[in-house]
């Protein structure tokens, strides 16, 4: 349900937003019939009456389509709730699209003299049954490459370091999901054996392994039970056990 009130509330969205960008941009430089027909369209949806019932209808649209979405992802299950918010960013890559071309209009409309000329030409174009689509594409190439561009600088490189259980019998008993871990980083090596213990017992908790973890906890030397850290574990074992 949540993809489909998405789905429905964003097409109707756009069809709006095509539809005003259309009739402006028809007013500007359409000829015949259908320009007369778009400017006097125009003049009226820009009279004060009709343009508070225009934007004040929208914002009521807005409204009820957004509360609905954060209504039903509270319902949704996680694997619907990923799926549309990977829709979310390809849909608002598609209103940048439309954003530039509201913004090209409204230079064709205000603007005077040559830069008032060279908007009203590349409205044009833009909009063209062929054009259009082509400006469509490469407007969303450029914008999924900055994404990913700005998403590498913030996240840094995409390879990982993986660490697979080789033993046959370690295949055996764990899980699937436990049997490899990935890193970041690079892995940094022990200097001595509390370390490996204490990091060994973290990584159980992480995976939610209690088994593993308390019997790591019980091997550990009783000069260190009571250290900070060791006092940290189990009180995280105990929270876990207690989910």
């Amino acid at each position: 349900m949540l993809r489909i009130c998405f789905i429905g509330g964003y097409a109707i969205m756009i069809l709006l937003v095509i539809a005003f960008i259309a009739i402006k941009t028809i007013a500007v430089v359409g000829a015949g019939g259908l320009g007369d027909f778009a400017a006097g369209l125009d003049s009226k949806l820009s009279e004060p009456k009709y343009m508070a019932l225009t934007t004040g209808g929208l914002a009521t649209f807005l409204g009820l389509w957004i509360t609905s979405l954060v209504i039903l992802s509270r319902q949704a299950p996680e694997w619907e709730r990923k799926w549309v918010k990977t829709l979310i960013i390809g849909c608002a890559f598609m209103m940048v699209f439309f954003v530039i071309l509201g913004f090209i209009a409204v230079a064709a409309i205000y603007l005077e003299g040559l830069p008032k000329e060279f908007a009203e030409k590349v409205a044009g174009m833009v909009t063209s049954p062929v054009l259009m689509e082509l400006s469509f594409f490469f407007f969303g190439l450029i914008l999924l490459f900055s994404f990913n561009i700005i998403r590498r600088i913030r996240e840094g490189d995409e390879y990982v370091y993986l660490e697979i259980v080789d033993a046959p019998q370690a295949k055996e008993s764990l899980p699937a999901e436990k049997q490899r871990t990935i890193y970041k980083e690079e892995p940094q090596a022990f200097d001595d054996d509390l370390e490996l213990q204490l990091s060994t017992i973290e990584g159980a908790l992480d995976m939610r392994d209690h088994k593993q973890a308390f019997e790591l906890l019980m091997d550990l030397p009783e000069e260190v039970i009571d250290t900070p850290r060791v006092r940290a574990l189990r009180q995280k074992l105990i929270e876990l056990e207690q989910d």
